[in-house]
């Protein structure tokens, strides 16, 4: 997965709807719906349950949102801070990835149970 398909994922669980989403990305629906079929597939479970309007989110996809806005503001973060190296504001910058995540997972245990037993 990458970073437009986190960033596309966490928009239709605020919108609560792919066709919704998709109109507003000016995108297709069934193009963005494959994207999602393509992620569930990439990670082996349901991320949206189809069943209901709006959607809602499995447990999996709780984590799986949850987890791709803190990759989403660590991008974001990173981004900032590299640009502030480039433009003289800042002298350092360590990204520890790996740290990141299972120190972040270790305090959201409890969320991401069920993907941790898959």
């Amino acid at each position: 997965m990458n970073l437009v398909q986190l960033e596309r994922i966490v928009f239709i669980a605020n919108v609560g709807s792919i066709t919704e989403a998709a109109k507003q990305l000016y995108i297709s629906q069934s193009a963005l719906s494959q994207m999602v079929n393509a992620v569930e597939t990439e990670i082996g479970t349901p991320i949206f349950d189809r069943r209901v309007k709006p959607l809602r989110l499995t447990k999996s996809g709780e984590c799986y949102v949850t987890m791709a806005r803190y990759i989403i503001n660590v991008h974001s973060t990173m981004l900032n801070e590299i640009a502030n190296i480039r433009g003289g504001s800042s002298g350092e910058v360590r990204v520890g990835r790996v740290f990141l995540l299972r120190a972040y997972e270790r305090n959201n245990a409890a969320l991401c149970e069920e993907v941790n037993h898959l």
